[in-house]
């Protein structure tokens, strides 16, 4: 932990604070640390929760296009699953061209021929 410092006017130089004067300084900064801490947690459990979320509307999404296996599902799951910038693609495409980008991945994957 680093030491509270005030700013001289008269030399330039740092000097300690004094009693109750630094123990709230400290008490500030470290509040102030908790809050940016607490706000980056908070985000990235949100981003990981509208994740998930998104995950399992993809597995409803894919039983809407036809001839698809049930490890056809999985393979495109775990395909996008694996990049979230994918599954982010994938979920704002068009209904009309979601079947494409899907036989798409599986082609990827081995899974399909052209």
């Amino acid at each position: 932990m680093s030491n509270v410092t005030e700013d001289s006017n008269d030399t330039g130089y740092s000097r300690p604070l004094e009693g109750m004067q630094g123990v709230i300084a400290l008490l500030s900064k470290m509040h102030e640390d908790t809050n940016v801490t607490l706000l980056h947690l908070f985000t990235r459990i949100g981003h990981e929760v509208d994740l998930s979320k998104t995950r399992r509307e993809l597995f409803n999404l894919l039983g809407n296009i036809p001839d698809l296996s049930l490890d056809d599902k999985f393979d495109v799951c775990e395909a996008l699953g694996e990049k979230p910038e994918r599954l982010d693609l994938f979920m704002g495409l068009p209904d009309s061209v979601k079947p494409a980008y899907v036989m798409r991945v599986l082609k990827e994957k081995g899974k399909r021929q052209e």
